[in-house]
């Protein structure tokens, strides 16, 4: 068996219509052990370790940028990847080579096959801790001054939670794989404060009140400084008129231009800046000045994070797949002020998403919709039930008095959804969206045209 076949033989949550919840599939004693008998890559690796519901990716991305430009060389591990495997595992802001993969993996194979051996009651291996194991190889095998690291799910049970980081970050608390994390924001609060330690800084954004108390109270018991959004930093952001994009205050930063799109990448933004700010008084040989992460907030990009990818007429590709992401890309797109009718979105789901509170939140921006499912992966929700679900919400919207015309139509692949909605006349923007899986298909196809 190849290499990367063997990788994607083994059990990987991300494809899993429910992920089990027993804690012989969910621990860190395997991954550590892992990690033992690979000789401790994670140890002495410098990182910052960021979880959340939303936002932790974009944080991730934005800290290292800072860093990057800075003149540091960094590391950046993140999940799920939309192209490439090598993207989750990137050396100074660009994926890894196939070659570099490839070396890693064939360095961590080995161990967990001899461990499938001789230690079985440990539970198999999995490809996410896997390819974390790889990540911290990578890492201290480059130097790198700063590695980056995202949860994958959660926080206390995730296999990035063996780092020994120099600060934290909590991005927000929102409802989200309820099985595993719980079904109140302070039980998945509780999951995700988990990655504090002991005397570690950490940095929380805007969340709700009962979810701060938890990560607060986690806080005080490892006696590790909390920095708290609107309370030991704050941010404004001014929209550019009819545009995607605007200007970020924060601290010394005064008007600086922001590339992402969308008002709420300037919280994103913000905690990276204190993490920053954080680093620099740490004194672990790391300096990032003000013009570095201008910089970094003026050119930073991030695939699948209300990504326009065309201009005329406007093409945007989003990874948002629950209803907190969808309202994100509601309000960013509002900002266009497009009629309803020349805008159309392309949408697909996994098979356990909240579709109509999805459809709900942006129903008043497109009036063109093209229901797909997306092919490379088995949790893809049928276009007929999507269907059905949209034709509730129009009920609902009637009902309501809000009776508006939708052009919508089903396709079995998404590149026939694509084709569709960019073939229709007085077209001024498509947006593609619902899932990681979707944004993948969405970009060959249009690097394919």
């Amino acid at each position: 068996m190849s290499m990367r076949s063997w990788l994607y033989s083994r059990v990987n949550y991300e494809t899993f219509h429910k992920i089990p919840t027993s804690n012989l599939s969910m621990n860190l004693t395997r991954m550590q052990t892992l990690l033992d008998r690979l000789g401790n890559p994670e140890q002495g690796v410098k990182c910052v370790h960021v979880a959340g519901t939303k936002g932790k990716g974009s944080t991730c991305i934005l800290l290292e940028s800072m860093a990057r430009h800075a003149g540091y060389k960094t590391g950046l591990f993140t999940s799920p990847h939309i192209m490439r495997i090598e993207e989750r595992i990137a050396l100074g802001g660009k994926p890894c080579s196939s070659e570099d993969f490839d070396a890693w993996l064939s360095l961590v194979r080995p161990v967990v096959e001899q461990m499938d051996n001789d230690a079985p009651e440990l539970g198999a291996v999995t490809f996410f801790e896997i390819t974390t194991a790889m990540a911290f190889l990578a890492f201290k095998s480059a130097g790198v001054d700063l590695a980056v690291l995202e949860t994958g799910l959660g926080g206390r049970l995730d296999s990035t939670n063996v780092c020994k980081p120099l600060a934290t970050a909590i991005t927000s608390i929102g409802i989200d794989h309820v099985a595993v994390l719980g079904d109140t924001e302070a039980k998945i609060a509780k999951e995700k404060a988990g990655i504090i330690k002991p005397g570690v800084p950490v940095v929380v954004g805007r969340m709700n009140p009962e979810p701060r108390r938890v990560i607060e109270q986690a806080a005080v018991e490892k006696n590790a400084r909390i920095y708290e959004a609107d309370r030991d930093f704050s941010w404004t952001y001014k929209p550019t008129p009819n545009a995607l994009t605007g200007a970020l205050s924060c601290g010394s930063i005064r008007n600086a231009k922001l590339n992402l799109p969308g008002e709420h990448q300037s919280g994103n933004a913000a905690i990276a800046i204190k993490l920053v700010r954080i680093l620099n008084r740490k004194r672990q040989g790391l300096q990032i000045r003000d013009l570095a992460i201008r910089d970094a907030l003026a050119s930073v990009r991030i695939p699948g994070r209300i990504d326009v990818v065309q201009t005329n007429p406007i093409t945007i590709i989003d990874a948002a797949h629950n209803p907190d992401s969808f309202s994100k890309l509601a309000e960013a797109v509002a900002r266009l002020n497009l009629p309803r009718e020349n805008c159309c979105l392309v949408f697909a789901c996994a098979d356990d998403k909240d579709a109509v509170r999805m459809f709900r939140l942006v129903y008043p921006y497109f009036g063109t919709w093209r229901i797909t499912r997306f092919q490379n992966n088995p949790r893809s929700c049928p276009p007929e039930r999507l269907m059905d679900l949209f034709k509730q919400l129009e009920s609902e919207q009637t009902l309501a008095g809000n009776v508006q015309h939708n052009d919508v139509a089903a396709f079995d692949s998404s590149a026939a959804a694509i084709e569709s909605a960019q073939e229709k006349q007085n077209r001024q923007m498509t947006c593609i969206a619902g899932s990681f899986y979707l944004a993948a298909e969405a970009y060959s196809v249009l690097e394919a045209k």
